[in-house]
């Protein structure tokens, strides 16, 4: 069965196929969850419009195998929009990465050093949480000042060392508390140690978790936690 388009003719199927398939190509470029979703839902509407014009009005191909594919698909497309229930993000892993990675640089990077005195080693200690302030939440930041997160980024200069981030890896983002806009992420960092004496660079790579809070339009850290079990960073303590 054709739809009449002035003087030709031109099949519903081929009309359906296309949408889907450019519909598919949209799907794999886009990085926001909640366009995902509706992408998906709308493919999923496309394969069920098909089945029940091709089966039930038009009468044709009713017992093709085809058909029986595209049952499983709308399943299958079914299935994965329920996963963005726990998974609807704000953000995207990109401005997660963005986020962790500048974070991460605050923390440990600072220009070469040397702390020979009381006074240099507290100025040092201040620089890196005024640095690290604008990342994360009032709470954190107290926490990071009372835990002593910096601890590592000063024995690494006292160590002759300087610490170098090289890349963060987003391993997953799931929803923790929807009321609180709050995500868990769990990443990948890989960090470099570079001697001031210009000997052999270590380079290596462990886990961390952090939460992201949404404020605003802005995203915050709530809590952050790395593995440093056989981390490089050990060698500097």
């Amino acid at each position: 069965m054709n739809f009449l388009q002035g003087n030709r003719y031109v099949s519903w199927k081929y009309v359906i196929f296309s949408l889907f398939l450019l519909l598919t190509v949209v799907l794999a470029l886009t990085e926001q969850k909640s366009a995902q979703f509706l992408l998906i839902i709308v493919m999923g509407a496309l394969l069920l419009f098909y089945l029940i014009i091709g089966m039930y009005v038009f009468r044709e191909e009713k017992s093709k195998p085809i058909n029986y594919i595209f049952i499983a698909i709308i399943v299958i497309l079914l299935a994965w929009a329920s996963q963005f229930n726990e998974s609807m993000n704000p953000f995207t892993t990109t401005q997660v990465k963005k986020h962790l990675l500048a974070y991460k640089k605050a923390q440990y990077e600072i220009e070469q050093t040397t702390i020979d005195t009381n006074e240099k080693l507290m100025a040092y200690i201040e620089k890196i949480h005024n640095n690290v302030k604008p990342f994360l939440t009032e709470k954190s930041w107290s926490l990071f000042q009372r835990n002593r997160d910096s601890f590592i980024a000063t024995q690494a200069a006292n160590s002759s060392y300087q610490i170098k981030v090289k890349d963060i890896t987003i391993d997953r983002i799931k929803q923790d508390d929807p009321k609180k806009n709050l995500f868990w992420v769990d990443y990948q960092i890989t960090v470099e140690l570079v001697p001031y004496d210009g000997n052999e660079r270590k380079e290596g790579t462990h886990h961390g978790q952090i939460d992201i809070i949404v404020e605003g339009d802005q995203l915050k850290i709530g809590r952050d936690w790395e593995e440093y079990k056989n981390s490089v960073l050990l060698e500097v303590l």
